[in-house]
């Protein structure tokens, strides 16, 4: 149950994704982001501590990763928690790397989710009900969402308000920034800050990716508004020497 989007600036430099992450009001609060070392470098990501996985991360090869479970379906007790899978390809380089990672993965060992791979020049869908993944160029505006209540009807409310954020703001970050703090009164269940009786949007995470740097903030949320904030950086350059 997540909603997230991606916008490039206005001037094309940057590409921004911001992710509002819902979860059942019992749910232990997540440990904020902190820098990890991976198989090839270094990344930054929240940590859930029920399962000990994440649901977004960051790369110092300036990758991110989310994950988002398909029709808010939770897994069965004899299944993994979805909650490791971006750990377990966090040290990928690429989106062709990943792919490569994508044919390894058991997907069977997990409920179903989709798993959205971004860099400033690519976007890609892994769905763990196909084998090949959905790669395409980044464009200038994407917006995914899943919900228990039907990722199609989420999907289509939340897009549509997307768009219209959109071509009503001249700054597109403005328009996002509207969009993750959106709350429909008589819709709340449905909304991108979303409130029901068992669940509620519990913290957002910002991605920034420039050409040298990926920035994070990550801000708990209690009752639709940021409590506490934790900002981590990578520097992309060394990533880069990493690689070369």
């Amino acid at each position: 149950m997540c909603t997230a989007s991606i916008v490039r600036s206005a001037d094309g430099a940057a590409l921004r994704m911001v992710m509002n992450r819902d979860e059942r009001r019992l749910r232990p609060v997540a440990h904020p982001p902190a820098v990890r070392r991976t198989a090839t470098g270094h990344a930054v990501w929240p940590t859930d501590p029920e399962g000990g996985g994440t649901w977004v991360a960051a790369t110092d090869a300036g990758l991110v990763l989310l994950l988002l479970n398909q029709e808010g379906r939770r897994r069965s007790p004899e299944l993994l928690s979805r909650g490791l899978i971006i750990p377990m390809l966090a040290g990928v380089r690429s989106i062709g790397g990943l792919a490569d990672s994508w044919k390894q993965l058991d997907v069977t060992a997990f409920a179903p989710f989709r798993l959205v791979a971004l860099t400033r020049e690519q976007l890609a869908v892994f769905n763990s009900a196909e084998r090949a993944p959905d790669i395409a160029a980044m464009g200038r505006a994407h917006v995914f969402a899943s919900s228990s209540l039907g990722d199609a009807e989420a999907q289509s409310a939340r897009g549509e308000l997307f768009a219209r954020l959109l071509r009503t703001e001249i700054d597109p970050g403005a328009a996002q920034t509207r969009f993750h703090q959106h709350a429909w009164p008589d819709r709340r269940h449905l909304s991108v800050m979303m409130s029901r009786v068992d669940a509620c949007t519990v913290s957002q995470t910002e991605v920034v990716l420039t050409a040298t740097s990926v920035f994070v903030t990550y801000r708990t949320v209690v009752d639709g508004w940021p409590v506490t904030t934790t900002d981590r950086a990578l520097d992309l350059k060394l990533a880069a020497s990493r690689a070369a």
